[in-house]
């Protein structure tokens, strides 16, 4: 859910630089890398 979210802020906002994502395990990190993955595909 968070990564659709921001997807779409950055849509609706286009003059964002960088958006941080604070993750904590090397786990979490490659659970966002899949889900951010499958979201860019769509």
């Amino acid at each position: 859910i968070a990564l659709e979210t921001v997807r779409q802020f950055a849509r609706d906002n286009p003059g964002l630089d960088e958006i941080r994502f604070v993750l904590f395990t090397d786990r979490d990190l490659k659970v966002y890398e899949g889900a951010l993955e499958e979201i860019l595909a769509r």
